[in-house]
């Protein structure tokens, strides 16, 4: 479903990944893990399409993958603050799709939930943990074959991380997490990709 052949990123002369080649597999998931620097995040951010490497391929075997791939960024930003959290989730929603029944059902049913109860709030006053639910909301509202995840459990209380993580294991399709916390993982029983035994 996607594969990397020989995609290195460097800033200037700061060489942050290195000739990293891999195919990914449909239906399957996968634990992108190693130090803070390895490149997990540009990783994943190449991936994503938020940045382009500097050099190799990234190639994905379905038509138009932005429009079915769900990034949940590690730094909750780009959300509009003096709209609420529905709101927002609405305008992203909108990038994807114009069926609004499809969103509704998708809202209504996490805005049932305790931990999410917060969504008709302002942005602007939204704590950092509820920012980071916000972020992993906007990652699937629109139901992506496609999802991957930069440390999406910062900042959660322990209800939240057992949701999140209870969604994930229930994924259907190709889910890529990084994380440099491989045990908050296990009930995952996903493939392990440590980049320093790559590098």
């Amino acid at each position: 479903m996607l594969e990397l052949a020989k995609v290195s990123k460097n800033y200037d002369s700061k060489l942050v990944l290195k000739d990293f080649s891999f195919k990914f597999k449909a239906l399957h998931k996968y634990i992108i893990t190693g130090s803070n620097g390895v490149g997990k995040s540009t990783l994943l951010q190449i991936i994503a399409d938020v940045i382009l490497a500097s050099s190799g391929t990234v190639s994905f075997s379905i038509e138009n993958p932005k429009m079915v791939l769900g990034w949940v960024p590690a730094n909750a930003s780009s959300f509009l603050p003096e709209l609420s959290g529905r709101e927002n989730l609405l305008f992203f929603f909108s990038l994807y799709s114009t069926q609004t029944d499809a969103f509704n059902s998708q809202i209504e049913y996490w805005a049932r939930l305790e931990e999410f109860n917060f969504l008709d709030e302002k942005v602007l006053h939204y704590s950092s943990g509820m920012l980071q639910k916000l972020n992993f909301l906007r990652g699937i509202i629109h139901n992506p074959q496609i999802l991957v995840l930069d440390e999406p459990l910062e900042n959660l209380d322990s209800t939240s991380v057992e949701m999140i993580k209870a969604y994930l294991i229930n994924f259907k399709g190709l889910l890529i997490i990084s994380t440099h916390r491989c045990k908050e993982w296990d009930e995952l029983n996903a493939e392990i990709i440590n980049l320093e035994k790559i590098k």
